[in-house]
């Protein structure tokens, strides 16, 4: 028989493993499903938004849609987008233009209005991330 000796006494090895067994942990891990830096980059850096699909968030654009499908929040989302992968402004105006001529219901619009409002949106973010 196996014993282990302590300061208080010895017990036999059979009764430390039973009492093991039967022990409640005293100490839990707690358990995370992300990594250690995903877990800072949410806290300190904002969390990590992958790059747009730009052909799909255009292509995906509605007249009046809702949350992001919408004609503005498309426009928004995409023109910053290609300008922050080093688009030429007249290329981003005439894309997001294109796309939005497409657009069901959009019949109506005044496109000069609506090629002047998507180069405010373009020139309102190169002053806030100018190249």
């Amino acid at each position: 028989m196996r014993t282990v000796t302590a300061r208080a006494g010895s017990y036999p090895f059979a009764d430390l493993e039973r009492w093991l067994d039967d022990a409640e942990p005293v100490l839990h891990r707690r358990c995370s499903t992300k990594r250690p830096f995903e877990v800072y980059g949410e806290k300190f850096g904002g969390g990590f938004k992958p790059p747009i699909d730009v052909a799909q968030r255009l292509a995906e654009m509605t007249y009046g849609g809702p949350g992001e499908t919408g004609i503005h929040n498309t426009q928004l989302s995409v023109t910053a987008a290609l300008l922050s992968r080093n688009w030429d402004i007249n290329d981003v105006v005439w894309e997001v233009l294109e796309a939005t001529m497409r657009v069901p219901g959009t019949q109506g619009f005044d496109w000069n209005t609506e090629e002047q409002t998507i180069r405010g949106l373009c020139e309102s973010w190169l002053e806030k991330h100018p190249r």
